[in-house]
């Protein structure tokens, strides 16, 4: 049960950075992956974890599937996990070009009753390239919750405002809120799919920080497939990952008391540094059953005696 949220106005004074989603890895073939993040706090330089694991289909194509698979993944910026995770697994097979067909799959399992700011049971992704047809789905199953950079420990208290949350999102659902004690947003895509010519990307969870106190994207268990030539051999790139036009999203607020900020180096299991991490109070939460929810929740730095 895990998953943080924020950012992307950054005063005058910290300087300006590019909004998120501008600098996540933009993958020209079929594969998956289990996890990315890249964050920036309080105008300091943007870190990246992951991605990883990672498999890629073949040139030529492979008739039996490519995984890989990790126990566990963390992203860590100093003393904060924006993500920890239990077992991710992804997987790729099938022959491209015009006549081929691709299947990719990635899921990320959670970790239960964890004080972590990230919060869930298992998500999952899958796409299919047939021919021209490009499809995809996403599964959110268990519970899931959305937290900011504060770890919250689901022992205390009851949740708040229950939205209801389906466990097989349409396309580009999408929520978006404020932590109105401090202005920070945020924007949370679950089943993003993005179309870019015979590509199709999925990502199970999406969640876009807006600032003003952290800038970046957070990415749980990405599947692509491609079709046609998009099949060739790419590289990752940096580049813009928007999502197409949807319907008006869900909003959420919270208020809640903000914790002092820490300075720290950081280091993370897929490389990231010199960042400055904080502590926010307030959840947004997906429980049992696909409901998004919102707690308050007490105010210690990084939960329960900072781990």
């Amino acid at each position: 049960m895990a998953l943080a949220a924020l950012s992307c106005v950054v005063a005058a004074t910290v300087g300006l950075h590019a909004p998120a989603g501008a600098d996540v890895p933009k993958l020209s073939e079929s594969g998956a992956y289990g996890y990315f993040s890249r964050v920036s706090l309080f105008g300091g330089p943007a870190n990246n974890s992951g991605p990883a694991p990672t498999v890629t289909l073949p040139a030529q194509g492979s008739r039996t599937p490519v995984t890989a698979v990790v126990p566990s993944a963390k992203a860590q910026y100093g003393p904060a996990a924006i993500l920890e995770s239990g077992e991710q697994r992804v997987s790729t097979e099938g022959t491209p070009g015009p006549n081929g067909s691709t299947t990719s799959s990635a899921s990320a399992r959670g970790i239960r009753d964890a004080p972590l700011p990230l919060l869930y049971e298992t998500v999952s992704s899958t796409c299919t390239a047939r021919g021209s047809e490009l499809t995809g789905s996403t599964s959110l199953a268990g519970q899931l919750a959305i937290s900011t950079f504060a770890a919250p420990d689901p022992r205390e208290g009851n949740p708040k405002d229950v939205v209801p949350m389906p466990a097989n999102p349409a396309p580009n659902t999408e929520r978006t809120g404020e932590l109105t004690n401090i202005g920070d947003r945020f924007r949370v895509v679950f089943n993003e799919q993005i179309r870019e010519g015979g590509l199709l990307t999925v990502n199970a969870v999406h969640m876009y920080l807006l600032g003003p106190i952290a800038i970046g994207d957070l990415i749980i268990a990405q599947s692509r497939c491609a079709v046609g030539a998009a099949a060739a051999p790419g590289g990752t790139t940096p580049g813009p990952s928007t999502p197409p036009e949807t319907a008006p999203p869900t909003t959420v607020t919270a208020a809640a008391a903000a914790p002092p900020a820490r300075e720290a180096s950081a280091s993370s299991d897929g490389s990231s540094t010199n960042v400055v991490p904080v502590a926010l109070g307030a959840s947004v939460v997906l429980a049992s059953g696909g409901v998004l929810f919102l707690r308050r929740r007490k105010s210690h730095p990084f939960g329960n005696g900072g781990r």
